[in-house]
């Protein structure tokens, strides 16, 4: 019998390919370890987490997060544990379990540590706005579209564009569809939406779709929808 176990390149090699596969072609990984997760906790555990995120499995990443995250608070000031605490938020908003949510971002929020990693705090400010435009609070996701656009007005990097669709979901629930799309096209580089992974680029021709069917625009309406359908899913 082979005496062989994984060692810590060969896990993460696994977990970003894992991941690389999610947000590039939506495609389900399957779920790792427990054991693992907790052994490789840090690159390992946010890759395995992002992507069960990225191709729809949101009650495993919500499992994987809680199963890690007694191990991550000492890692990189608290980054890793901050990042956890974003995807289980987003797991849980995504479950419709939005005081729960809440409860888990606002732990982010009120970290003293917040100031040492802005792209975590740029993306949990996301989620709160997010979650306070489904407890009917369309302010602060206003405020954050506003912010963002004036911060990024070329948006290229991974997360420099994914808090655009965070925003747009924001505004798109508080009912503002026309800022939405906006945010929506100015995030993701355009009508074919290039800078987005493939989960969230279907979820915003969805927006798309709907705000110009609003608009009594069937002939946009379709348009969207046949970008939409080139896109690859895990079927």
């Amino acid at each position: 019998a082979s005496s062989w176990e994984p060692t810590t390149d060969d896990a993460l090699t696994r977990a970003v390919q894992g991941f690389v596969h999610a947000i590039c072609l939506a495609r389900g990984v399957p779920p790792v370890d427990v054991d693992e997760l907790v052994r490789y906790a840090g690159w390992h555990s946010f890759a395995v987490v992002e992507a069960a995120m990225s191709s729809g499995a949101i009650a495993y990443a919500e499992q994987a997060a809680r199963a890690v995250a007694p191990y991550l608070d000492d890692l990189a000031a608290g980054t890793f544990a901050a990042w956890n605490k974003v995807a289980l938020s987003r797991s849980l908003a995504f479950q419709g379990r939005i005081t729960e949510a809440r409860a888990v971002i606002d732990e982010v929020l009120t970290d003293p540590r917040r100031e040492q990693w802005p792209a975590v705090d740029r993306i949990a400010r996301g989620v709160r706005v997010f979650l306070a435009a489904h407890e009917g609070d369309p302010a602060p996701g206003e405020a954050y579209a506003a912010e963002l656009l004036a911060e990024f007005p070329d948006p290229r990097t991974y997360l420099e564009c994914a808090v655009f669709v965070l925003a747009a979901f924001a505004r798109q629930a508080a009912g503002a569809a026309a800022e939405a799309d906006r945010l929506i096209l100015h995030g993701g580089g355009g009508a074919y939406l290039p800078r987005y992974q493939i989960v969230d680029r279907i979820y915003c021709y969805e927006i798309l779709v709907e705000s110009a069917l609003s608009a009594d625009d069937v002939a946009g309406a379709l348009a969207w929808v046949e970008l939409a359908e080139v896109l690859p899913t895990d079927e």
